[in-house]
């Protein structure tokens, strides 16, 4: 079973927009079935990379269709997509260190991450989308 179900809940109800959020849910239940089979830290790097540039589509999507719609929290949501990068970025140096356990690290915090991101920051854009 994966560790994030895609969800109403998580949907933005705007498909380009959910496309890439199930994309990186993707990422995450990579993560999470390696480390079910005890490969965690195999794809560890390969997940961190693919989540770090994805992200940066993604955010970069998002924040074009919040300036077009004039979303008035687009700078506050901006430096949360920014904070983001940067931790995700940083997992790569813990990682070059040998920090034991990152491979769960990593996948608790992505997704604890993107589902309250997506539930309580992404959602406060959709009537924006809708006009």
């Amino acid at each position: 079973m994966a560790l994030i179900e895609w969800t109403k809940e998580l949907s933005v109800n705007f498909s380009t927009i959910d496309s890439q959020h199930k994309k990186l849910i993707g990422l995450i239940n990579k993560l999470h079935d390696a480390m079910k089979e005890g490969k965690g830290s195999a794809v560890l790097d390969e997940v961190i990379n693919e989540m770090s540039d994805y992200a940066k589509i993604h955010f970069e999507t998002e924040e074009k269709y919040m300036e077009k719609f004039k979303f008035p929290e687009l700078v506050a949501h901006r430096e949360k997509h920014r904070e983001f990068i940067l931790k995700v970025e940083s997992f790569t140096d813990e990682k070059d260190r040998s920090k034991i356990g990152l491979s769960l690290q990593v996948m608790r915090f992505l997704a604890d991450w993107l589902k309250e991101h997506i539930i309580n920051e992404d959602h406060k854009y959709v009537p924006y989308l809708k006009k």
